[in-house]
């Protein structure tokens, strides 16, 4: 109900802006009377009502004063005369009106454009002819021109005759407001919108180039391209409408060419815009929509190219249709990604609000024939604007992530280099003091995994949930640590991962992870592990535990964990704190969409007790990675980490190879 009360209330204001001033007189029955109207302080005045209207003649004031009365009929101006009536688009029609006038002071007719030729007789005489306004198609030729025509008025009673022509368009008629004023006031009134029209052509340009520039420089970012070929194909419309510019400055080019260009300008730029959504927020616009409405818009582009221009004009309408159809896909694509809390889609959204309000008042122009004089283009400027800022916005965080990714970098290598000096030296010790340093930095990890036992053990006793397998834990735990100190190996058995990880997710500890984090969606895909692992099978639950507990934990807002898992063979290489050896690995990965770990943080992830210099949630569960860091070495496996401004990745690689 507020969506449609939203439109409804939409539409009436479009409808009550195109209204004529307040107390302004109207046209009735071909009569205006303006002797209490004073041009100079009342202002200009628009020839809206009921003329008198002559089907299929061309008639001239010596013809029409011979008429018996009652031979007319009337016609609302503006309007197209075969929508109106009855009456056909193709074919000619006298218009004819008289204005009662307070004063013979010099006077002028503001014409935009007429359906779609015509000839202009004010007291008799011919003033204008746009186009040719013959009787036939053979003898009458189509034009779009924006003129104003002065005359001084003989006496105060003027007549004032228009004979239209139209052999090549689906409408017809005196379909925009004809303006009447003083010359000075209409040339003022033209220069105005003529003015703003340039400004606003030249402001989308130059950001057509800036995004153009930005993306030519970096040519991943294709919200840069989509932005400024939409900028670029509006700027043009621009020139083609209302005031119609273009066809003034290139009058050779001709009415049927320069109206093809300014249909094919409109249906490019729909699938060019939704393609700019995508660009923003891929997961949001179906794939099969776009390239639905691309192969649409290459139809109606090329019928509109090459059919005979009087079809042409037939695909206004089923155009009208796929746009609207087009507006309404973009507005849920939209609405999708504010919903989900995409970067930038408040923003985008709000821009988007403008140029759906823009569109529409261009659509009802065009099919009520309302005055809606700029809308469109301002639209249009404010929409671009506020998206060049949103693409310039996610440009300079992109060089920003570059720049911190950079020093994090050179801050790993050097982390990297002293750890391998460090094991190198340690390399060198006698077999006794490594077994020593391992002993003891296995039983201070026990100690950590102790703690963590710990405190979920008095957790539970809190809050009455007793479970069987965090005390079982603690026990092997301890008689772990008893083990290593007598200098002796903890039993180990043989385990399929994937089946393990399966089972986990079965288990009660991970209900309770549901309970705690119910608003993060885990999905999972295992493949079948191949190769023999030996671990804790305690121990490893433990380490899944802890590592599905801290990607969940670190959510900024509920989103999604998943998890794979393969049998893959690597070659020997260095992983984020690890040396990894050639041989078969079963990889588990765990990536999240929260927010990336802050370059400072990457040295000491691992520390219990880390105080990191960015993500609070990051320091109050970094006890989790400390935990699976201690399991996962103690049963020879290696980790690696990969984070973004918006993700974090890990992998944990578990030796399977035969006769492990």
């Amino acid at each position: 109900m507020i969506a449609i009360a939203t439109r409804a209330l939409t539409v009436a204001c479009l409808i009550l802006g195109s209204m004529p001033a307040f107390g302004q007189p109207l046209v009735q029955n071909g009569l205006l009377d303006l002797s209490d109207w004073d041009l100079v302080q009342d202002g200009v005045v628009e020839l809206d009502g009921d003329w008198l209207f002559y089907w299929g003649e061309h008639l001239n004031s010596a013809q029409l004063a011979l008429r018996p009365p009652g031979d007319e009929s009337l016609m609302s101006v503006p309007s197209n005369w075969n929508t109106s009536t009855s009456f056909p688009a193709v074919g000619i029609a006298t218009y004819r009106l008289e204005i009662l006038l307070a004063d013979l002071s010099p006077l002028a007719l503001k014409f935009r454009t007429v359906g779609t030729a015509y000839r202009l007789f004010v007291d008799g005489k011919q003033l204008l002819e746009v186009g040719r306004a013959g009787q036939s198609l053979a003898t009458s030729s189509p034009d779009y021109l924006s003129k104003i025509v002065g005359f001084i008025p003989g006496s105060k009673r003027v007549e004032i005759i228009i004979q239209v022509s139209n052999f090549h368009h689906r409408n017809a008629g005196l379909w925009e407001t004809i303006k009447f004023g003083h010359p000075d006031d209409l040339t003022t009134l033209r220069q105005n919108r003529l003015s703003l029209d340039l400004i606003l052509y030249g402001a989308i340009v130059m950001m057509a180039l800036y995004n153009l520039i930005t993306w030519a420089t970096r040519t991943k970012n294709l919200s840069g391209l989509y932005l400024g070929l939409f900028c670029l194909v509006i700027s043009a419309r621009i020139l083609l409408v209302d005031e119609r510019y273009l066809n003034q400055v290139f009058p050779t080019l001709g009415w049927s060419l320069l109206t093809r260009f300014e249909y094919f300008t409109w249906m490019i730029s729909i699938p060019i815009f939704l393609n700019f959504i995508r660009s923003m927020f891929p997961t949001e616009v179906s794939i099969l929509a776009l390239r639905t409405l691309w192969g649409l818009s290459a139809l109606f582009c090329g019928l509109t190219l090459f059919l005979p221009i009087a079809m042409a004009t037939e695909l206004v309408v089923p155009y009208q249709i796929v746009t609207l159809l087009g507006m309404v896909y973009a507005a849920y694509c939209i609405g999708l990604a504010i919903f989900r809390r995409k970067e930038g889609s408040y923003l985008f959204g709000i821009g988007a609000a403008l140029l759906t309000l823009a569109a529409l008042s261009d659509i009802f122009t065009v099919m009520l024939t309302l005055d809606l004089e700029n809308k469109l283009q301002i639209g249009l400027f404010l929409f671009v604007l506020l998206q060049s800022i949103q693409v310039s916005l996610r440009s300079s965080r992109a060089f920003q992530t570059v720049e911190a990714q950079s020093s994090e970098l050179r801050k790993t290598n050097l982390e990297l280099h002293i750890q391998q000096k460090l094991r190198r030296a340690a390399e060198g010790q006698s077999t006794e003091l490594n077994q020593q340093v391992n002993q003891a930095r296995r039983v201070a990890g026990y100690g950590i995994v102790a703690n963590a036992v710990s405190d979920r053990l008095l957790h539970q006793v809190d809050a009455s949930e007793p479970d069987d397998s965090v005390a079982n834990v603690a026990v092997h735990t301890l008689n772990d640590v008893a083990t290593l100190l007598r200098g002796d190996e903890p039993e180990r058995k043989s385990i399929d991962l994937s089946e393990f990880i399966v089972d986990f997710f079965k288990s009660e500890s991970y209900k309770s992870l549901r309970a705690e984090y119910p608003l993060v969606e885990i999905d999972y895909q295992l493949d079948a592990m191949q190769g023999e692992f030996k671990g804790a099978p305690l121990y490893l639950q433990f380490l899944i535990y802890h590592l599905i507990r801290y990607s969940m934990a670190t959510q900024i807002h509920a989103q999604q964990v998943k998890i794979t898992g393969k049998t893959d063979y690597v070659f020997a290489g260095s992983l984020f704190h690890h040396q990894v050896s050639d041989g078969n690995y079963y990889i588990v990965g765990i990536e999240d969409q929260g927010q990336g770990i802050h370059p400072e943080d990457l040295v000491e992830i691992f520390d219990p007790q880390l105080r990191t210099a960015g993500f609070k949630n990051l320091e109050k569960n970094s006890r989790d990675l400390a935990i699976a860091w201690t399991i996962l070495e103690d049963h020879g496996g290696a980790l690696d980490l990969h984070s973004l401004a918006e993700s974090t990745r890990l992998e944990l690689y578990f030796p399977c190879g035969n006769g492990q």
